[in-house]
């Protein structure tokens, strides 16, 4: 009989330069994918109405980290 796996991963923390901020004006939408899952992100700020496309997630952690917006980020991120 085999034994089910046990998951040891956690997720990034504040602190780690994988962890991306969580923010009010981010938008992730899923991208149906064969064997894994990707997300495409795009940035709402400053008005909601028209969205910055970012890339997926590898490519949107860069510029989100790095934004100086006052009042983007929630108040657990700040």
């Amino acid at each position: 009989m085999a034994l089910p796996a046990t998951v040891t991963e956690t997720l990034p923390g504040p602190h780690d330069e994988a962890h991306l901020r969580r923010c009010w004006y981010r938008r992730m939408i899923h991208v149906a994918a064969a064997r894994e899952t990707v997300y495409a992100v795009e940035c709402l700020y400053p008005n909601r109405e028209a969205s910055i496309p970012l890339g997926d997630l590898e490519m949107a952690r860069p510029v989100c980290n790095t934004c100086r917006a006052d009042g983007v980020f929630r108040p657990d991120e700040e």
